[in-house]
């Protein structure tokens, strides 16, 4: 079982205790480590679940899962062209 503490909009504590969260994974089954950090806007990114293998890194600490891999690869071979 997990216990966390959670503020209340008094000041106060409460205990929530529970049983251990599933781990996520990506969409290979492996555990993930990692989400997708395409931006979607509004300050939202996709954040699909995603292992280092299915992973890709086109900038230090940004990750991108494969349906939005397809869209990077494809805007930087355009940006290659003009």
């Amino acid at each position: 079982m997990v216990c966390r503490i959670v503020p209340m909009p008094g000041g106060g504590r409460a205990f929530v205790c529970g049983p251990k969260p599933r781990r996520q994974r990506c969409a290979c089954g492996k555990p993930a480590d990692l989400l997708c950090d395409w931006k979607l806007g509004d300050g939202k990114t996709c954040d699909a679940p995603l292992c280092a293998a299915c992973a890709i890194e086109p900038a230090p600490d940004k990750h991108l899962c494969r349906t939005h891999q397809a869209l990077w690869l494809d805007w930087r071979d355009r940006r290659k062209e003009v």
